[in-house]
């Protein structure tokens, strides 16, 4: 790796081996197209400023991939070298570099529009920004892992304008597109294009992508409303008490005064979403700020003790009156 970093052709190189290995894990293909687009996106170009094209990255890295008869198919072709490059080459620095860069792509004007209206104009859409549907898919899973300084800033961008935050969740929510057949195939077996919310505001949008105190707090000064609906009736505070990590997100919402008995379209509050979704830490910080048991249902409960037996305990901890685990205890009171 070192022989190769020292090539001027270094970057290129190693910014689609990463996509490679890091695609793999997640039992997809990555593609020429998608890799002269990630290029762009991670704002590696040739020394003369010209972008790479797929032609520069098929001569260019020949001894490295195999390709595929099309010439679009990507793979790497030692099982050494990809293992090595997985434990031991790329670590938090690429998974920082990916994460500025997806955040970037993500902004672009063209997404700012909003979603697309039908399966046809998202399929125009990913044939025309092939990192597209990668960038979406990767982001929270990346943030989750590491958080790159940048992010603050990078995401005060993305959520400023709605276009680009309904572009972005349509996006991770729809097929991945590596082919027009492929695509068409998958959409014809299940129509995955309108398959995201509608309604994200910028506080969903910090909740759903990370757990991050500050970034809450910055949303809130910036004049962000803690009750504000998505499509579903959800607010904020509907997706940060399913968290099943350190909480934070949720802990600083309760703490600037989200409301804590707020009821989506489908009856659902906080608690009743997080006894079943959540975690026994997202269930106490419920309780803390007011959280009452008697507007969680006698299903959710038992959803609660059939998936979340150690939520179900923490309940019957406190007095509440839990279903049996078989069903037969079909009691809807509560004691506390």
């Amino acid at each position: 790796m070192t022989q190769i970093k020292s090539t001027k052709w270094g970057e290129m190189i190693c910014c689609v081996l990463y996509h490679l290995v890091k695609i793999s894990e997640f039992g997809y293909e990555f593609t020429i197209p998608m890799a002269v687009d990630a290029l762009e996106a991670w704002k590696i170009f040739q020394q003369n400023g010209t972008p790479y094209t797929a032609q520069d990255v098929i001569k260019i890295c020949a001894g490295l991939y195999y390709f595929s008869d099309d010439n679009e198919t990507i793979r790497i072709r030692s099982p050494l070298l990809e293992h090595y490059l997985r434990h031991e080459e790329f670590g938090r620095e690429y998974e920082e570099l990916c994460t500025t860069a997806q955040m970037r792509y993500l902004c672009k004007p063209e997404f700012s529009n909003g979603a697309c209206t039908s399966s046809n104009e998202l399929r125009e859409r990913f044939k025309n920004n092939r990192y597209l549907w990668y960038a979406a898919s990767m982001l929270a899973p990346n943030l989750h892992q590491h958080i790159p300084e940048s992010f603050m800033s990078d995401f005060m961008v993305l959520s400023s304008s709605q276009g680009s935050i309904d572009s972005y969740l349509q996006a991770t929510n729809a097929w991945p597109f590596q082919d027009e057949v492929t695509y068409n195939e998958l959409e014809e077996s299940s129509e995955y294009w309108n398959a995201f919310t509608r309604g994200f505001r910028p506080l969903h949008l910090a909740v759903h992508l990370s757990d991050s105190a500050p970034l809450i707090h910055a949303l809130v000064e910036r004049g962000e409303e803690l009750e504000g609906r998505n499509k579903d009736g959800q607010t904020a505070l509907h997706i940060a008490a399913q968290s099943q990590g350190e909480c934070n997100a949720l802990r600083t919402l309760l703490a600037c005064g989200s409301d804590v008995s707020a009821v989506d379209e489908n009856g659902e509050t906080p608690l009743s979403l997080a006894i079943v979704w959540g975690s026994v830490e997202s269930v106490k910080l419920l309780f803390d700020y007011g959280a009452d048991i008697r507007t969680v249902d006698e299903e959710a409960l038992e959803m609660c003790t059939q998936e979340e037996p150690k939520i179900a305990k923490y309940l019957a901890e406190r007095g509440i009156q839990m279903p049996s685990n078989d069903g037969t205890d079909d009691s809807s009171t509560f004691s506390e």
